[in-house]
């Protein structure tokens, strides 16, 4: 640092830059834990029952599987006799084909979006390897890009990448979208958050 006059403005806008370009990747990093969070969700009620949501769970939902079952065959009047509730336990129950959610803290997530709930749960641990698959490629592929084409011109490539994906991310339509939106995302805030780190590096220990 002595050789190019000690720290100065300079190396402090430069680290300030170089921190900026890293914020995005945390974000991205824990998104899931929002986009995707531990979400209570249950069996949608048929659009000719008008019950509430607790008489619905106390009648209709068995109390083993609340989440993915209800009962077969309901009909208001179950809802209305008592005697009705002793026999829940011996019906047949079948799988839900649509859901409700708690949205009392996320009006709208991917879950409910696609429900992506009980057999389909399994699609979320998809989208977060597809997410770190993109860690893994930009991290391999991108360092020796950078060392070719220069590290700017990476990190403002990679910026674009990106923010493109991102922008698209939010208006996905399918799961598919979203998952192949998530990977891209990886790519550009990896390469631009390891790139920019090799620059803070080489610009300031010189």
């Amino acid at each position: 640092m002595d050789f190019v006059g000690g720290e100065g403005r300079w190396q402090r806008w430069i680290f300030v830059v170089i921190l900026m370009c890293s914020v995005p990747d945390a974000g991205h990093n824990f998104a899931m834990s929002f986009l995707a969070p531990n979400l209570d969700h249950w069996c949608a009620r048929p659009p000719h029952l008008n019950v509430s949501v607790e008489e619905w769970k106390a009648i209709a939902l068995p109390p083993n599987d609340k989440h993915c079952s209800r009962y077969r065959n309901l009909n208001i009047s179950d809802f209305h006799q008592d005697h009705f509730i002793h026999n829940f336990t011996k019906r047949e129950t079948v799988a839900c084909d649509s859901w409700e959610y708690d949205k009392s803290v996320y009006r709208s997530t991917v879950l409910s979006e696609w429900n992506l709930v009980c057999d389909r749960e399994w699609l979320v641990s998809m989208s977060k390897s597809i997410f770190l698959a993109g860690y893994f490629i930009s991290s391999t592929v991108f360092s020796f890009l950078a060392d070719k084409y220069g590290r700017r011109l990476l990190i403002t490539v990679c910026n674009i990448i990106a923010v493109v994906s991102a922008s698209i991310c939010i208006f996905s339509t399918s799961f598919l979208m979203f998952a192949i939106c998530r990977f891209f995302i990886a790519v550009g805030v990896t390469a631009t958050d390891n790139t920019a780190f090799v620059l803070s590096e080489y610009g300031i220990t010189i």
